[in-house]
């Protein structure tokens, strides 16, 4: 938050994740906004844990590209799927201006906290939801990446070269100009119009619709004339030989020499006032090809020193490192430092837009995730007692101490380790093994797991059940103990989001499979460790009595599990997790050979 800035006093908080959302607020931070990032209790926004990070900085709030979008804001971690949660969103989207959020159309209907009940309570709400294709149409619950939303408004099938593939951007335009930009826009234009009306609304910001507003020119002569532009045949994107980047001796120039006066500038300048007459020929002409020849002839340095004494609109091809350095950068302060906590001084990206009477500036260090969760409750009205319930009930979380986590996993299958306290008999004291863990999701079971598209990331956030293989010496119980085809897993159940590095609560779980020879008729029975039909066994009969004992023992052994905290160390493949079961099973047999 740049203190004083134009934005002063306008308070924002930020459900979204990555980069649509993110630079959205970054630009109402710097230019002094309050922004409340509002993460889950999980690994709360996925680009936290991207790479490269900057070393001595808590690790939550070390990666660059995380500090690139979220300098100068506030974290605090809420669980929307309690109901204490979701009582504390509502409570700060009283006293708030704007809430800005990426999900899918209807997701914050469904827990209870969309616009239409935020609005019973602030009416003066500004609500802006940045989607891939908007709050209605027919693509709005589909998924979606900047690529495919310039895809589909025509963007990008005229972006390259005739008769070639498409050629895809370094910028995402979707995510930034048709969304970021447009979201800022639109939460600006939403709040000059309450102050005439005092009432609030929904701000609907579709990419793809701010994508294809990019199109502005090209879009305007096809409704005119009919006439399908080829890809590379546009006047502004390769389709004429004054308007197009060339190959130097050493690397690339820019050529923009549309107006008769550039054009006539650069032919003089080389001494070829034979092709003034030729500025409009197209690509693969004579011309082209002269005009080629004539770049190729000459260094990057020396097409520099003549775009100095030729007005022509010549630059040169820079690369990013180049970019960055340059003096024009440099100039305008479009590299600046803030200093984050621990790492010192760390490079950024500075303000695009320069206000001559009220500028902005870079709005602070980074959070660390939940690194403002007490103060924000406190702020809120929660007394202290009131604070420790929320916590205790998983309602909010705060900060983790060196949280961990990993920015991409596979959908179907992901692997983790949990390891012990090491007492009640899990593991001896004197060993260093691991309880590994298997969690095998099945590809479109949405009501176990959450599969974040725009990150390629999955968060756990419902019951989700994990094999485990636990230490030798209390024995697999692998396969070969059941007898006719009867199989029995030993699971544990986590009922909260995980991330690398999180300290979560565990359930002991057993989920028996009986089956008969033809594998069609799968009995399963999944029974809690706590739960009092461990003392029966009635439901057991049909097993071998040395299954039934393996199981009563796991049941004896694993007790003391209740309630005990893991941490989730890492993740892994799933070829990593039919190894370590593999080799616990290996183990096993070679203890009891």
């Amino acid at each position: 938050m740049s203190v004083g800035g134009p934005l002063a006093g306008v308070r924002v908080l930020d459900l979204s994740r990555l980069l649509p959302g993110g630079f959205c607020s970054l630009l109402l931070a710097d230019f002094g906004a309050e922004v409340l990032k509002v993460e889950d209790t999980g690994m709360g926004d996925y680009v936290r844990w991207a790479e490269p990070r900057y070393e001595g900085a808590q690790r939550s709030a070390s990666s660059a590209l995380f500090l690139a979008l979220n300098r100068g804001k506030r974290s605090i971690r809420i669980n929307l799927r309690e109901e204490g949660g979701r009582e504390v969103l509502l409570r700060l989207a009283r006293e708030y201006d704007v809430l800005l959020e990426s999900f899918r159309p209807g997701v914050l209907d469904r827990l209870g906290v969309g616009y239409e009940r935020l609005r019973e309570d602030n009416p003066g709400l500004v609500y802006c939801a940045v989607t891939g294709y908007g709050q209605d149409g027919p693509y709005r619950d589909r998924a979606g990446h900047d690529m495919n939303y310039l895809g589909l408004v025509g963007l990008l099938g005229l972006t390259g070269e005739p008769d070639r593939p498409p050629v895809q951007a370094a910028g995402q335009i979707a995510d930034l100009g048709g969304g970021a930009l447009m979201g800022a826009f639109g939460i600006l234009a939403a709040l000059r119009e309450r102050e005439r009306s005092g009432e609030g609304q929904l701000v609907d910001v579709s990419m793809a619709d701010g994508a294809m507003s990019w199109l502005a020119l090209v879009a305007a002569r096809y409704l005119c004339d009919g006439q399908v532009p080829g890809r590379g045949r546009l006047e502004l994107a390769g389709g004429l030989v004054c308007y197009r980047p060339y190959a130097c001796s050493d690397g690339h120039v820019t050529l923009g020499a549309l107006e008769p006066k550039f054009w006539q500038a650069w032919c003089r300048g080389v001494d070829r006032e034979d092709l003034i007459e030729r500025q409009f020929d197209p690509p693969g002409s004579e011309t082209h090809a002269e005009v080629e020849r004539i770049f190729a002839g000459r260094t990057r340095a020396e097409w520099e020193s003549f775009a100095a004494e030729h007005d022509c609109c010549l630059e040169p091809v820079l690369g990013l490192d180049e970019a960055l350095g340059s003096e024009l950068t440099r100039a305008r302060e479009m590299v600046v430092e803030v200093d984050q906590p621990g790492a010192g001084p760390v490079s950024l990206l500075g303000l695009p837009v320069k206000l001559g009477r009220t500028p902005g500036g870079p709005a602070g260090p980074g959070p660390a995730l939940g690194e403002h969760t007490d103060v924000v409750l406190e702020e809120a009205g929660y007394s202290e007692q009131e604070r420790e319930e929320l916590r205790s009930s998983g309602a909010v979380a705060g900060p983790v101490e060196e949280a961990s986590g990993s920015f991409s996993a596979d959908p179907a299958e992901l692997v983790f380790s949990l390891s012990g306290p090491g007492k009640a008999g899990v593991m001896p004291e004197e060993s260093d093994d691991t309880i590994r863990a298997f969690v095998e999701i099945p590809k479109g079971s949405r009501n176990k797991y959450e599969w974040h598209e725009e990150s390629g990331t999955i968060e756990l956030d419902r019951r989700l059940f994990a094999a485990v293989s636990y230490p030798t010496d209390y024995g697999f119980i692998p396969e070969t103990l059941a007898e006719d085809g009867d199989e029995l897993d030993i699971m544990i159940a986590v009922s909260e989001p995980t991330f690398p590095g999180c300290t979560i609560r565990v359930q002991p779980i057993a989920v028996l499979k009986m089956h008969d020879d033809d594998k069609r008729n799968d009995k399963v029975l999944a029974v809690p460790v706590s739960d009092p039909a461990w003392s029966k066994l009635d439901e057991l009969d049909d097993l071998p009595g040395d299954l039934a004992d393996e199981v009563s023992h796991f049941f004896e052994v694993y007790s003391d599990l209740e309630g005990t905290d893991w941490q989730i160390e890492g993740w892994g493949s799933s070829h990593d997790a039919h190894e370590l079961i593999e080799q616990s099973r290996e183990r096993y047999r070679e203890s009891n050979d």
